[in-house]
């Protein structure tokens, strides 16, 4: 939702949100070791492939949402392939599309950053606002 909001556009979440509220993936980002942030479009020649991850697709619609209404469902997964995929795939456990979508996949639901979130009373919420280091403290202190 924040991501919405933050370019200006209206946000649709999935049509469950209300009954089943959840935080989502954004993305899957290499760094370096220093914590920069980066590198960005990697591979250009590595295009967006949505027939590599059809097995993935209930996971991704569910956890992984495009949430801008006006854009093709797969189009944020190319993006993110695009700006970040294609940055991982010199690393052995990420070096397809399917690898790296599932990698993104099984740390949302192995972390359960939701859980660790909840317990420090931040929840998805329509309304609701938090701190950045609220959140911050929350996933260091876990």
């Amino acid at each position: 939702h924040s991501r919405c909001i933050e370019i200006g556009e209206n946000c649709l979440l999935p049509e469950d949100w209300t009954t089943n509220p959840r935080w989502t993936i954004h993305g899957l980002w290499p760094t370096t070791m220093n914590g920069y942030d980066g590198p960005n479009y990697c591979k250009n020649s590595s295009t967006f492939n949505a027939s590599a991850v059809l097995d993935l697709m209930p996971e991704l619609l569910l956890y992984w949402p495009n949430c801008l209404g006006n854009e093709p469902q797969d189009s944020f997964w190319e993006h993110e392939w695009s700006k970040h995929g294609t940055c991982a795939l010199s690393d052995a456990l990420l070096a397809t599309q399917h690898s790296y979508f599932s990698a993104a996949l099984n740390l949302y639901q192995g972390l359960n950053i939701s859980l660790i979130l909840a317990k420090n009373r931040i929840v998805p919420s329509l309304d609701a606002k938090y701190h950045l280091s609220d959140i911050v403290d929350a996933l260091t202190q876990a």
